[in-house]
């Protein structure tokens, strides 16, 4: 009988580590029920028409495994970090007669040695021993084991929670490790978030209660490697924790560039483009494209949903052939190059005055417009370009809504002090995320916290932010990733948060 569950071990953290068998059991879901610090990246790897279902900080979500999967769905559970896949949750699953798979993952027990700290092997620095696990309730081995592990010079590579690391390290003294013997304490080995404490066996006590996760504790001479060898620590962002609050259609971009100079990305959507209310006025339009001399695309979704409706009406390229074009921003600008469409005008700033006065001295007679932007969008520009003369067609091309975001990673965040930034793009993500909130607890958050603001419609979100009664501190001055990156880095630089 084919498996209708799956019970995926999805690595220690970077989801880059997920096995293959793994990447291809998500692939196939048409559940994915995840716990709250999964990452994103983890999440978009399920089918996009796919239920998504957080079960917040709970580790066991056999109630829903069990629904999901008696309704004949097929359902994937991906745990990472220190979780392994459920025992709970298999045996809720085998009472209940339902078929599932258990698809192991990779073992964050090599990690420590591998990624952060030190090469595991060379020539006069003795190769490592693994210790077994420890716990609150198992704090050490057995005291044969660590007469073996201490002798000689090998290098300790232990796993296990952070409140076990005075026993062991008391363990491993009396049993003569000598307290100064280097140790590095790797708290979220391999994600972004990675921190690493150095100190020696008499200190790493108060290192190690900084951390919040399982860290890999090592201990031995090849530590001393570790300021050599420690790559993730060199990049300009490691340390810092940024929330990105764009469309997640949007945020690829952002979240790509951010982790590659070694920022842990909260991707916290509190936006999302959806069609517009009816599609008539902007296919009336179409159907009279000859009559405009200018069309004014306001963003990229606006540019998007222009040419699919230009294809779907029967359309090509060839209708706009005496039509003008304006772009507001670079990445409306860009998508319409990916279609072989320059534009004439582009516009890095949306002041609706100047962009006005820009494009009606560019025309002749009396100018006749089309402006595609979103449904319930600013009518700035519209009416300043009225004021001038112009004859003016608006066309709503999309509407943005407030998706079901769990913010809980965010406010956790916040609350330990621990997120450098939260980037807005644009004025409807800042409400979405009052709305996620409420406006006392938003308000109370970004008070605490580094804003970023992009400047896809020039003041607008901005204002949206100053009507919490706060500043942005960090500006974009366009709508793209590198606009977005440059800013949080020149503003965050590239020390560590302590």
């Amino acid at each position: 009988m084919p498996a209708t569950a799956y019970l995926v071990g999805a690595g220690p953290g970077d989801p880059g580590l997920i096995t293959v068998r793994g990447m291809r059991v998500l692939a196939q879901a048409q559940v994915l029920v995840f716990d709250s610090p999964c990452h994103p990246d983890m999440i978009d790897l399920a089918p996009a028409e796919a239920e998504r279902a957080s079960v917040g900080n709970w580790p066991d979500g056999s109630a829903l495994l069990v629904e999901r999967a008696r309704a004949g769905l097929t359902v994937v559970r991906p745990k990472s970090g220190a979780r392994s896949p459920s025992v709970a949750e298999a045996q809720a699953l085998a009472e209940a007669g339902l078929a599932f798979e258990i698809v192991p993952g990779t073992s964050g027990r090599s990690l420590p040695p591998a990624s952060p700290v030190f090469r595991r092997r060379r020539r006069g620095c003795p190769q490592r021993s693994a210790m077994p696990s420890c716990s609150r309730d198992r704090p050490q081995p057995g005291t044969s084991n660590l007469d073996r592990l201490v002798a000689g010079r090998s290098t300790l590579v232990l796993y296990r929670e952070p409140a076990s690391i005075r026993d062991v390290a008391n363990a491993l003294i009396r049993h003569g490790r000598a307290p100064e013997t280097p140790v590095a304490v790797v708290e979220a080995a391999s994600s972004p978030g990675q921190r690493v404490f150095a100190g020696d066996a008499r200190r790493d006590r108060p290192a190690g209660e900084r951390g919040a996760g399982a860290p890999g504790d090592v201990r031995g001479q090849a530590v001393l490697l570790r300021e050599r060898l420690a790559w993730r620590e060199k990049r300009r962002l490691h340390g810092r924790s940024v929330a990105v609050t764009g469309a997640r259609a949007r945020a690829g971009e952002v979240v790509r560039v951010l982790e590659e100079l070694g920022a842990e990305v909260l991707l916290a959507p509190c936006v999302e483009t959806l069609a517009p209310p009816s599609w008539e006025p902007l296919d009336a339009a179409i159907g009279r494209m000859g009559e405009f001399d200018w069309l004014v695309l306001t963003s990229a979704e606006g540019a998007e949903a222009f040419l699919s409706r230009l294809r779907e009406k029967g359309r090509d390229l060839r209708a706009l052939g005496g039509v003008r074009i304006a772009a507001v921003g670079s990445a409306a600008a860009e998508g319409l190059r990916g279609a072989r469409l320059e534009p004439e005008l582009v516009a890095e700033v949306s002041n609706p005055a100047t962009l006005a006065r820009a494009l009606a001295g560019m025309a002749v007679g009396g100018p006749r417009f089309l402006v595609v932007q979103a449904a319930a969008g600013r009518e700035a520009l519209p009416d300043a370009l009225r004021a001038l003369g112009a004859s003016v067609t608006v066309a709503p091309a999309s509407q943005t809504a407030c998706p079901n975001t769990d913010l809980e990673p965010v406010r956790r965040r916040c609350a330990e002090g621990r997120l450098s930034a939260i980037a807005f793009a644009s004025p409807p993500a800042v409400r979405g995320f009052v709305q996620l909130l409420g406006e006392l607890e938003a308000s109370r958050l970004l008070a605490h916290t580094a804003i970023a603001a992009i400047a896809a419609s020039g003041p607008a979100t901005r204002e949206a932010i100053e009507q919490l009664g706060l500043q942005p501190a960090i500006e974009a001055g366009e709508a793209t990733a590198r606009s977005l990156v440059e800013a949080l880095a020149a503003y965050l630089g590239n020390s560590p948060i302590t």
